[in-house]
């Protein structure tokens, strides 16, 4: 496999077509790490390992199952293929169960993306400790729950992908301190209850959508101060 874009990296694995590479360079060139891990098109089952957590040095782990090429996927393409990238073959991943806490020592990542797959139980708080962390997409699993608020501690976050789920409870205020998301995606779930006003500071939003939920209330002026938004 040839060296990835984002690093100074060699491949240290190909198997089943996944894209494992490693940064060499640690110890005068004597240690590798793994940076870079995409799973997709390997139809693996089972739950997420809860040994990923010794992987500290990971910085995409992309576990989904490619989109369709349809017209309407074109944005989300263009995102995938710029950090995962991605083939026509739709054969898929299955992964299940809930997301393992021990994600959340992870603070090397910037991209996690585990979404359309079947991943259940809630959404865990410690992942607000991925420190580094700028593309978040757990969107089309059976999550469920309220969104935790320890999620508006990612002050890195430009991505927050989380439709087609079974989340639930209102917006937690929190998410207003993600001063740099630019993209947040809350679409098909069961969220009840106003946009917190703490949304109000979220002025870097580009892609706002949360259709087919159980909102009430107006919409809030403070949207007008989004001038960067082209989607809503």
């Amino acid at each position: 496999m040839k060296p990835m874009r984002y690093y100074s990296s060699q491949s240290c694995s190909d198997y089943f077509n996944s894209r494992i590479s490693c940064d060499c360079s640690y110890q005068n060139y004597t240690v590798c790490h793994v940076t870079f891990m995409v799973l997709y098109n390997n139809q693996l089952t089972g739950s997420i390992p809860d040994e990923l957590r010794s992987l500290t040095f990971l910085t995409y782990l992309c576990v989904y199952r490619p989109p369709p090429l349809f017209p309407s996927n074109i944005h989300l393409l263009r995102f995938l293929m710029e950090f995962c990238p991605i083939t026509r073959d739709l054969s898929d991943n299955y992964l299940n169960g809930p997301i393992p806490e021990s994600l959340g020592t992870l603070h090397s990542l910037v991209l996690l993306d585990l979404h359309d797959n079947f991943l259940n139980g809630s959404i865990p708080a410690a992942l607000g400790e991925l420190s580094s962390l700028q593309y978040l997409y757990m969107g089309q699993n059976q999550l469920s729950g309220e969104i935790p608020d320890e999620l508006g501690k990612i002050s890195t976050l430009k991505f927050l992908g989380l439709s087609v789920n079974r989340l639930s409870g209102d917006l937690p205020s929190g998410l207003g301190n993600l001063n740099n998301l630019e993209r947040l995606r809350l679409s098909s779930n069961n969220f009840t209850g106003k946009l917190p006003p703490s949304f109000a500071k979220l002025t870097s939003l580009k892609v706002f959508t949360i259709r087919g939920n159980n909102m009430s209330g107006q919409i809030p002026s403070f949207i007008q101060n989004w001038t960067y938004l082209t989607n809503l």
